[in-house]
């Protein structure tokens, strides 16, 4: 009903269509569709040829034309975004031992040893010729690194991915489905098993939300830190394109679990009431940053029962911080209070 609302020019009512894909479904496989796994049911029934998928708490900052008239999309038939860089739980050697079995079967690429590294590396650039895809097969195969697709917004060509898709839905629901989080990396796997077309959007994931100058003894540059829920995606120019994480302090409703078992939480609000209003509250976007893994990573925060990440930048040394201009920031806040609207009905 909200957002059928014709509200003005600029916020036209939207047309929005249901489609009940039960009658579809064997009954004996329906039930498995859960959580992440409904939104292979969004993609495969859905009426567009080349849909936009979207998590409840992705936010967009750009018009969708900008992802179809890219000319990734075009090359590729799909749009993909980094995750975070996230080095800590690596797969197990029995886990890439099954990876390495799945890819020599279907591709013929076999598992390389140190001194035939780059005969491998030419296998897979012949086959996908996309330096990013390359890099992806490497770190998942070579180096054991389980998050590479964040899936909060996903563009596909149907027409020329379905068996592709279909692909990954199998993976999804096959013995080795823990291995990755939820859909995400399932997306780029079945794509390179099938037809070797995927590729991602070149700039790495970053942290966004309020900037905090952090001071540093000794130290004359600039030094940022960001704490937030929110995992961002910038263009190439900086320009905010999308995040995932909503608009609010805190996306889970997880303040009394995180004030009873947290100290530093506990110690920092006076009672759980106000942690609760500090969760809720909408979030500042001043700016982002996107952290030098090799030298410091994301680190977990402890808030919102762990969704919370925080990142550094320090100049002349790590990362890259994208300050958002006055402009910039007042659009900003504009979709922060829209998010942040009651809904009445």
């Amino acid at each position: 009903s909200a957002a059928r609302e014709d509200l003005s020019d600029e916020y036209p009512g939207q047309e929005l269509w249901f489609l009940d894909v039960t009658n579809i479904l064997n009954p004996q496989y329906s039930a498995k569709f859960t959580r992440y796994s409904n939104k292979w049911l969004a993609l495969l029934f859905c009426s567009f040829e080349q849909p936009i998928l979207l998590d409840a708490d992705t936010v967009p900052f750009t018009t969708f034309e900008r992802y179809y008239q890219s000319e990734r999309f075009k090359n590729s038939g799909t749009f993909f975004f980094k995750d975070r860089k996230l080095k800590s739980n690596p797969l197990k050697k029995k886990h890439l031992l099954a990876f390495n079995r799945i890819v020599t079967t279907l591709l013929g690429l076999h598992f390389p040893r140190k001194h035939s590294l780059h005969i491998f590396h030419a296998q897979l650039s012949l086959q996908l010729n996309d330096e990013i895809s390359v890099k992806t097969v490497e770190n998942l195969l070579l180096k054991g690194h389980r998050h590479h697709m964040e899936s909060g917004l996903v563009v596909i060509n149907k027409r020329r991915h379905l068996f592709s898709l279909l692909a990954s839905i199998s993976l999804q629901f096959s013995s080795i489905q823990e291995e990755f989080h939820g859909d995400k990396d399932w997306f780029w796997f079945g794509q390179f098993l099938l037809d070797g077309e995927f590729t991602f959007h070149p700039v790495d994931a970053s942290n966004v939300g309020k900037l905090k100058n952090v001071a540093l003894a000794e130290f004359q540059g600039e030094l940022y830190q960001i704490c937030s829920v929110q995992l961002s995606h910038t263009d190439v120019d900086g320009r905010m394109l999308w995040l995932n994480g909503g608009l609010n302090v805190c996306k889970k409703c997880s303040w009394d679990y995180d004030y009873k078992n947290n100290k530093r939480i506990a110690e920092t609000f006076n009672d759980v009431n106000e942690l609760q209003q500090y969760y809720q509250s909408p979030v500042e976007l001043e700016g982002a940053v996107i952290p030098d893994v090799d030298k410091e990573g994301w680190g977990y925060s402890g808030e919102c029962a762990g969704f919370n990440y925080c990142t550094l930048y320090k100049q002349g040394e790590f990362g890259k911080v994208i300050k958002f201009s006055e402009s910039e920031k007042q659009n900003y806040r504009e979709f922060v209070r829209i998010w942040n609207l009651p809904v009445s009905f």
